[in-house]
């Protein structure tokens, strides 16, 4: 069977606390071959810059944590689950990335120390959020239509 896992269910990504980004999961089963790696990655404009995980226990759930990231940051997790070639099949590819799944899931914040200011752009729509001491002080949301600037 040379077939990649299925995605990991039941994911969760949040801030716990100051650098760091929790994400929770559930492994997929082990149908398609048993897994050899699990883990979520961060990335910071398309740089990885913080991997966990290491439960490779089929449909059983993980948690891990992503630390050493930046204060009042956003990033994007993916998360990768891999089953390996098969063990029977001597001429299976050794491309380990033709049996990984992986799932992308953009636009984590990191908690805010001291102050901050963070813009975001969700469906076309600029939303901007200003923190100081961890607290939401104003968010507001911008629409900008031709000819039109509407603030709400």
């Amino acid at each position: 069977m040379d077939t990649p896992p299925d995605n990991a269910t039941d994911v969760k990504v949040f801030a716990p606390k100051f650098q760091t980004l929790q994400v929770n999961w559930t492994n997929p089963s082990d149908v398609n071959g048993p897994l050899l790696s699990s883990k979520a990655i961060a990335f910071s404009s398309k740089t990885k810059v913080a991997e966990c995980g290491d439960n490779l226990m089929a449909s059983s759930p993980v948690t891990c944590s992503l630390t050493k990231l930046n204060n009042c940051a956003v990033y994007d997790v993916v998360l990768e689950v891999c089953t390996g070639p098969p063990k029977d099949v001597p001429e299976a590819p050794a491309d380990k990335g033709s049996y990984c799944t992986k799932a992308s899931y953009p636009g984590h914040p990191t908690l805010p120390g001291g102050w901050c200011l963070f813009i975001t752009i969700f469906h076309h729509c600029p939303t901007v959020h200003f923190f100081l001491n961890n607290n939401l002080l104003s968010g507001c949301v911008y629409l900008i239509f031709p000819g039109r600037f509407h603030s709400f």
